[in-house]
This record gives C-alpha cells, structure tokens and sequence, in this order.
C-alpha cells in the first residue's frame, strides 16, 4: 500500500519541479544559457529533483517517470 504522505509529497513535488522547468526553459530562451537566472534556477530545480529522490528513496514509487514524459524533453 502507498504512503499517502508520500504520495501527496510526489504530487506536490512534480508540481513544483514542473513549474521550475518551466520557468528554467523560458529563462534559457530569453536570458541564454550563461545567466545568472538561468544558473540558479537550474540550481534549484536540481534541488527539487533531489528532494523527490529522498521521497522515493525505498523504491515505493518512481515519479522520475513521470518527468521524463512531460514534454517529450527527456524522451
């Protein structure tokens, strides 16, 4: 059976890592990929992603999926 606590923390976390990528990429298109914006806001989209890790980490649940279909930019 799945934690809800984790299931809610994945929820939560995809949203806010998607709007992260989001806000990443349209940095990237306007400011180039050498900002500063765009640097720190990789850097915390990385932040993001790592903290869904520790979520997952027993293997329960593999959102990292999930990500990797969002737009067809991992995949």
């Amino acid at each position: 059976m799945t934690n809800p606590y984790t299931r809610n923390s994945n929820e939560k976390l995809l949203e806010r890592i998607k709007e992260k990528r989001s806000e990443l990429i349209n940095l990237a298109a306007h400011q180039g990929l050498t900002s500063n914006n765009v640097v720190n806001c990789s850097q915390e989209l990385d932040s993001l992603i790592y903290q869904i890790l520790l979520v997952n980490k027993n293997g329960r649940r593999n959102e990292m999926l999930e990500l990797s279909k969002m737009d067809g930019i991992h995949g």
